[in-house]
């Protein structure tokens, strides 16, 4: 499943599914003046009680009409 935090921001963004293994993610608005980081996380099992793995990548939110987002890989 795939879960976001923007601890700076007024919202999480939203996942187009949770559930699927490539969703797309809308990032939510950045009002503030300042690149506002979010923790976007995947859990993946295998649903047999077996195998679970976890990634995370942080992605960089500019502010509302400054232009290309900012990737990091974690």
């Amino acid at each position: 499943a795939w879960t976001s935090s923007c601890p700076g921001l007024a919202g999480n963004g939203s996942f187009s599914s949770t559930d699927i293994a490539s969703p797309t993610w809308t990032a939510p608005a950045n009002s503030t003046e300042s690149l506002e980081n979010c923790a976007l996380a995947v859990t993946v099992d295998n649903r047999r009680g077996g195998l679970v793995d976890n990634a995370q990548l942080t992605v960089g939110v500019l502010p509302d009409g400054a232009g290309v987002p900012q990737f990091t890989d974690n």
